[in-house]
Order: C-alpha cells, then structure tokens, then sequence
C-alpha cells in the first residue's frame, strides 16, 4: 500500500486536515489496463465478436471515458487507503480540492480535505465557584396568578350596541397598500382585542375601535412615532381595512371560595397554596438551569478549542427545521438566519463535545435498571400504569428517556463539583439572572402590524402522551 502510494499532510486547522495524495505510475497503469481488459471484454465492435476486439482498437475507441470512469475509481479506491495509513476517522465526506489529468506513464494525485473531531482535553471543569440566588413565591406573584386565572373565568357576552372601554372586539385586519387594495397574504384573522388594554402603539387600535358596532367595515390608519424601534417604520403609517365581527363584554367573578371550587380547589386558601407551590417549583427549576449554564458558560470560557464546519452547519440546519415547523407560517430569511445563529450553533457544538468527553471521563452512564426504575415510578404515578409502562418501553421513548436521566445525572454532577455560594441579602435584592431557553427569533423578509391577544393557562401536570410521529 505504501509503495502505490504517497501522502503530504497539511493540518488546516484543530479539526481539518489537508490530504495531497499521489498514487504512483505503476499503479495507475496497472488500474488503467484492468479497466481496458473490462470494456474490450464487454463492448461489441462491427466486425468483431463480442469480447474480441483487439485492445488497441478498443483503447482508441473507449480511452476518453476509461479515463473518466478510472479517475473516480482511483479516488474512491485510495481515499479510504489514505485514511487508513494517516490514522484519520473523518466525520464527514471529504471534500476534493483538486485533482490531475491521468496521463499514460504519470501518476496520479488528488487533494482532499478531511474534517476530524478536534483534539482537545477538557480542563479546569471542576471546583467553578457559582452564585445560588434565594428562591420565592411573593404574594405579588400570586396576586398576579390569581388574575390571570380570574380573567379566564369570565363570563363573556354578546354586545349589541357599540363597543366601550372593556368590551372585546373581535376583528378581520386586512393591509392595504397606498391605493387601498387589499395586499395578498396581509391578512390577520379574528383578532381579539380588549378594548382599553393595549399600551404604546397598540392604544390607537383600540381608541379607534371604542364606538364600533358589530358588522361594520372601516379603513384604519396606523402611525408609527420617529421614535419607533424599527427603523424602517419609524415616522411611516399603514392603512388596513378592519372588519368588526363581534362585540363583547367581560364579566369577572369574585375570587372567593366558590371562585377556587369552580377550579376544583377546596377553597381559596387552598388554591393560594397551589399555586404558590406551582410558582416556587418554576423558579427552582429556571434557578437550577441557570446555575447549570452558568457552569457551562465558565467550562467554555476555560476551553477554547475549534469545531468542524460541519456539525456547525448540521446544527443550524437542525435549528432552523425545528422553527420552520414550529411556525410554519412565518417566512425567514436563510442566509440572515444562518449568520444570526452561527456563533450560538459554535458554542453548542463546543458543549456537545465537552460534555461528552467530561461523561467518558467521569464514567457517567445510566444503567438499564435506573431506565426501569424511572418507568416503575412514572406507571404508579400515572392513572393508566399498563399503558404508562407499554409507552416507555418503546425504543423510542426508552431512548428519550435514558438521555433524559443522563442530562440529570450530568447537571447534578455538575452542581456536586462546582462550588455554590448562597447570595447574601442585599444581593438577593438585586435583580436575578433566570436561565431562559434560546430560541430562534423570526427573521422576517416582510414586516407587518400585529395584534396579539393574549392568555393565562392554569399550569397542570400531564399524563405524558403518545408520540404520533
């Protein structure tokens, strides 16, 4: 293999590596005159049985798409034997930069690019000092809840006459253009709308609504300050056509006893307590991801390390899916996505690879009876323990699962080897830094009004459902 073959090595960078392979004449020849002995074999000449055409008529004949078939042959023949003799396990296809013509009595070479998995050793993961921030449920929080589920009790009934301060409208919003033609694709359907609620901006909707009747049609002129966020809206305005389809009023009950048992609560002490437990068990769980990526974030700091192009590539790619199918109907821009994102994907990469190489080191793994453990415990919890239990033993959910245990055996490693100091008093006045979930945000190529109405759920704890892909 040696002999037939000659490699110069080029490390491009941590994780990319040049291949300039040369295969020698020998070899070429005796490649070039087994695909010659093929063809005569198999091609029928005028004059000649099949197979028995002499070898120069056919090598005059055939030699220009020998050599095309030959060329790719040689590569996918010597690119695995470079690999090999280099010790290389790339993570991708090789990409070929160039490559010579075959000439008779010449060898023949072929530069290749390799991407690998960058060689690097994580370090200083262990004793990262981290800020614990006390967390409450305030009365303020449970007032806030309280309404919200309050508003979702309301009784709602039809007005008759015209809309007021209150009442909720709910309309068409068609855009037009500067002529008043309706813009194809520009329209935003059964918005409701409270009446009064709406700040900023928003309160021109709503000014312009209080005094409208149910079925009527009227042109709308919205107008952006020149203070306005968006550059390219400040100081402009936007005709819609508004179609108002229904006029609402709002009643809202008292929050009372009989309140609470409407929401299946005993009472309204007992529902203030639910949901001050609902509310600490949120804030736990933002405090203990935000400690997490915390930790994450100073193990990235300390190790800087480069990352194929690919796996970038594969995880914006991936991110971008999700949000597509997550918001089918918004329109983004591929490239601005890309190059918003790229830096994130980068350090996400870099993570996956940490982790991983920090699990290996750690001998961190879930067993099979910590997997039948965890079912055991979801089956008895659940109404359904049968189904429970059949549902999670699929290979699929089983799978998820599994990962699911190992991403909380990793956290609490995490936490059990970093150094966690409580907040003192007047830090824990201070404003706290909650770990949020990223999230592509749109990339829009057109701008339009919107107007959002917007909802308060009751917080509940689901039976886990089937997976219907």
């Amino acid at each position: 293999m040696e002999e037939a073959l000659s490699i110069q090595r080029t490390e491009k960078s941590g994780c990319e590596i040049a291949l300039d392979v040369e295969i020698k004449a020998e070899a070429v020849e005796a490649s070039f005159k087994d695909a010659l002995k093929s063809v005569t074999k198999s091609v029928t000449i005028p004059g000649f049985r099949k197979g028995k055409a002499p070898i120069s008529l056919v090598k005059k004949m055939y030699q220009k798409y020998i050599i095309q078939d030959l060329t790719q042959k040689l590569i996918e023949d010597y690119y695995p034997k470079a690999l090999e003799q280099e010790d290389i396990t790339p993570i991708a296809q090789g990409q070929i930069e160039s490559m010579t013509d075959i000439e008779e009595g010449k060898g023949f070479s072929f530069k290749v690019n390799v991407e690998v998995n960058p060689n690097f050793e994580v370090k200083d993961y262990k004793g990262i000092e981290v800020t614990r921030n006390k967390v409450e449920a305030t009365g303020l929080q449970v007032d806030e809840r309280l309404k919200a589920l309050q508003e979702n009790q309301a009784i709602v009934s039809t007005v008759e006459g015209k809309a007021k301060k209150g009442n909720l409208a709910t309309v068409d919003l068609q855009k037009l253009d500067e002529e008043g033609n309706e813009i194809e694709g520009n329209l935003m359907p059964d918005l409701k709308i409270e009446l009064g609620k709406s700040t900023g901006i928003g309160s021109q909707l709503d000014e312009f609504l209080i005094g409208s009747k149910a079925g009527e049609t009227k042109e709308y002129t919205h107008s952006y300050p020149e203070d306005f966020d968006d550059e390219e809206l400040a100081g402009t305005s936007e005709k819609f056509k508004i179609t108002i389809k229904e006029i609402e009023s709002k009643e809202l009950p008292e929050i009372d006893d009989d309140f609470a048992q409407d929401l299946e609560e005993e009472n309204l002490e007992s529902l203030k307590a639910n949901i001050k437990k609902d509310i600490l068990e949120h804030a736990e769980k933002h405090e203990a991801e935000r400690i997490i990526n915390t930790i994450a974030d100073e193990i990235l700091k300390r190790n800087p390390f480069d990352v194929p192009k690919t796996m970038v590539s594969n995880f914006i790619h991936n991110l971008e899916h999700d949000y597509k199918e997550k918001n089918p109907d918004q329109e983004i821009d591929h490239a601005e996505f890309h190059k918003q994102y790229h830096d994130y994907s980068v350090n996400s990469v870099r993570w996956i690879l940490i982790r991983e190489q920090i699990l290996k080191a750690e001998n961190l793994e879930v067993t099979d009876e910590e997997v039948d453990a965890k079912i055991a415990e979801l089956s008895e919890a659940s109404e359904n323990p049968t189904r429970t239990k059949v549902f999670w033993k699929t290979d699929k959910q089983n799978e998820f699962l599994r990962n699911q245990l190992l991403d909380e055996k990793f956290s609490n490693f995490l936490k059990e080897i970093s150094v966690l100091k409580d907040a003192d008093s007047a830090e824990s006045e201070e404003p706290k830094k909650e770990a949020k979930e990223v999230k592509p945000k749109a990339v829009k190529k057109t701008k339009k009004t919107e107007s959002k109405a917007k909802t308060t759920k009751k917080a509940q704890k689901e039976e886990p459902k089937e997976d219907k892909e």
